[in-house]
């Protein structure tokens, strides 16, 4: 009996897994799950606790094991599934576990560099455990990556509330949403969205590297370099402005770097 309960919950926990595969919010899903069976079964525990010392002097064998299997089993049930959870996104994912990389960026419109809006709460972030920014002017991309795609630049700024397509940009600020798209004006000029990518090309050569500017053409799927560090990691900067082939604007990691003698391009 007790080997067919196991093997019950067993399914049904992988039947559970196999529903969320179908969901682009993976990680999302299985988190937010997660802490809320645990919550659950942390409420549970509590109750029978109390249950049982407000029964204390008359406990009988019965009463003694439904206490223990209602605390056990729900128990064993969760942990199974966090544990299966964490392992089947590790199976499925294109990273095949969780990874830690960061690119630096810059906005700048019309010659004045924008801030995103300031992050708030106990998290101190706009966007997802994934994927997200600290008020850094850096992107995170922390923890299992589903498929690559989600981790893109066009994501990134949909995550954080704006939205990246070719030709417009939308983002949150502490001053409220700021629109740019091609044609806008920039004084008396027509603006043009341009971004590009200082990229390191030998990232292996610690403090020696080299990098190349590449102006970006699918700019909003652009993944980053699997990088933990900046630089070797990414320095992008958005631009709106005048039409141009070139940007003079740098990330200060990638300034900074320079001026050590670590880093060097154009």
């Amino acid at each position: 009996m007790k080997k067919s309960v196991f093997l019950l919950s067993l399914l049904l926990i992988i039947s559970s897994l196999t529903v969320f595969a179908h969901d682009h919010d993976l990680v999302e899903k299985f988190t937010t799950t997660s802490v809320y069976a645990v919550l659950a079964v942390s409420v549970l525990v509590i109750v029978l606790i109390i249950a049982s010392m407000l029964h204390e002097k008359r406990k009988k064998d019965s009463f003694k094991w439904g206490i223990f299997l209602g605390i056990a089993i729900p128990v064993v049930l969760v942990t199974l599934y966090v544990a299966g959870s964490t392992i089947y996104l590790n199976v499925v994912s294109d990273t095949k576990g969780p990874v830690h990389w960061h690119a630096d960026f810059e906005i700048w419109h019309c010659g004045n560099k924008i801030d995103l809006l300031d992050p708030t709460g106990l998290s101190n972030r706009i966007g997802n455990p994934v994927l997200h920014e600290h008020g850094d002017d850096r992107i995170h991309v922390e923890g299992v990556v589903v498929k690559y795609p989600d981790v893109n630049l066009g994501k990134f700024f949909e995550i954080i509330g704006g939205t990246l397509q070719r030709g417009s940009l939308t983002i949150p600020t502490n001053q409220g949403i700021l629109n740019m798209k091609d044609g806008d004006k920039c004084g008396d000029i027509p603006g043009k969205l341009q971004v590009f990518i200082l990229q390191v090309q030998n990232p292996e050569d610690h403090k020696n590297w080299n990098y190349k500017q590449i102006k970006m053409v699918s700019y909003d799927t652009y993944i980053l370099r699997p990088q933990s560090q900046v630089p070797p990691g990414d320095c992008i900067i958005i631009e709106f402005g005048d039409d141009r082939s070139y940007t003079d604007k740098k990330c200060e990691t990638f300034k900074v770097t320079e001026q050590r003698g670590e880093l060097s391009g154009s």
